[in-house]
C-alpha cells in the first residue's frame, strides 16, 4: 500500500533534475521518463514520482511527512551517523536509478521544498545554470580515483633481502666487526630503497592523473580527510568520463596500480556515478 501523505503535515523532497533526451534532434523538449519500478527512495516517505519543469525538465520528488524530514527533525538527526548514511544510501540510489531517463544533475540530500510548485518554481529559476551544467556533464558519468601510499608495506618490500644482500651480510657475520655495521647497512639500504619505490609510485601516479586528464572532459582533486587516513593520501581525484572513454580510463588505472602494488602504493577506482564533483550550483 503507497503511504498518503497530507500537505500541510508533509514537504517535497527532490531527488535530482533530469534533463530528458530530446524526441528528435532539432526538439528541445525532452520525451517524459517513464520511471518504471523505483527503488524505494527515504524511508518513511511516499512513492517517488515525476514533476514537469517544462522545456525537457523533470523533477524526481517524493512527499516527505514533516514528522520525519522538518527541519527540527533533521537537525537532531544530523549527529547519527548511521542514520545518514543509511537516508544518503536512499538518496543516492533513486540519483542513480534516474541516469538510466536522461542527463541528471543530483540534489544534495535533504532538500526540501513547502510543495510542488515552490521546487518546480526554484527549478524554472534555476533554467540558465540548468542549462550550462547539463552541456558540461551530459554523455559522462563520474569516476572517483584514490591512491594510498602504505609506508609500512614499503619498508617490509624494501628490507627483503636479496640475494646478494644475504651474501653482503653472510660475509660481514664471519668477520670481526662487532659493531653492528652490517645491521647499518643494511637498514641504510632498506631506506635509501623505500625513498625509491615511494618516488617511482609518485611518477607513476603523476603520469597516470596527466593522461587521465587527457581523456576526459573534466578532471579534479579532492582535499583530503581529516585523520589517520590523510597522511597516507597520495591522490584524490574525480574525472568526469565520456560514456565512450571509460574501458580506457579502466585499463590506465588497472595497468598503473599493478606497476606500483609492491611499492606499497594502493590504488581504488570507483564508479559510475552521479556528477556530484562537476555541479557547483543546485
Amino acid at each position: 500500500m503507497d503511504l498518503v501523505l497530507d500537505a500541510s503535515t508533509s514537504a517535497t523532497y527532490v531527488y535530482c533534475v533530469v534533463k530528458a533526451a530530446p524526441r528528435n534532434p532539432t526538439s528541445m523538449s525532452g520525451r517524459a521518463p517513464t520511471v518504471g519500478r523505483l527503488p524505494k527512495g527515504l524511508c518513511g516517505t511516499g512513492k517517488p514520482r515525476i514533476l514537469d519543469a517544462g522545456d525537457g525538465y523533470y523533477l524526481l520528488v517524493t512527499s516527505a511527512p514533516l514528522s520525519l524530514y522538518g527541519g527540527a527533525v533533521i537537525d537532531a538527526q544530523l549527529s547519527d551517523l548511521d542514520w545518514v548514511v543509511e537516508r544518503a544510501n536512499e538518496h543516492e540510489a533513486l540519483v542513480e536509478h534516474a541516469t538510466r531517463l536522461g542527463t541528471v544533475v543530483p540534489m544534495k540530500l535533504f532538500t526540501l521544498f513547502g510543495n510542488d510548485e515552490r521546487a518546480l518554481t526554484h527549478v524554472r529559476k534555476m533554467k540558465r545554470t540548468l542549462e550550462r551544467v547539463v552541456e558540461q556533464i551530459a554523455g559522462c558519468e563520474e569516476w572517483a580515483l584514490r591512491v594510498l601510499f602504505d609506508p609500512t608495506r614499503a619498508a617490509s618490500a624494501a628490507s627483503a633481502e636479496t640475494p646478494s644482500k644475504k651474501r653482503a651480510v653472510h660475509q660481514d657475520r664471519g668477520s670481526s666487526d662487532k659493531s653492528g655495521t652490517s645491521f647499518l647497512l643494511a637498514k641504510k639500504a632498506a631506506d635509501e630503497e623505500r625513498r625509491h619505490a615511494g618516488a617511482h609510485g609518485a611518477e607513476v601516479v603523476e603520469d597516470l592523473y596527466e593522461r587521465l586528464e587527457s581523456l576526459v572532459r573534466s578532471a579534479r582533486t579532492r582535499e583530503s580527510a581529516n585523520g589517520d587516513l590523510a597522511e597516507h593520501i597520495v591522490l584524490d581525484a574525480a574525472f568526469l568520463v565520456p560514456h565512450a572513454s571509460v574501458r580506457k580510463l579502466v585499463s590506465l588505472v588497472e595497468r598503473a596500480a599493478k606497476a606500483i602494488v609492491d611499492d606499497g602504493f594502493d590504488v581504488s577506482l570507483s564508479g559510475p556515478w552521479p556528477a556530484y564533483s562537476f555541479i557547483e550550483a543546485r
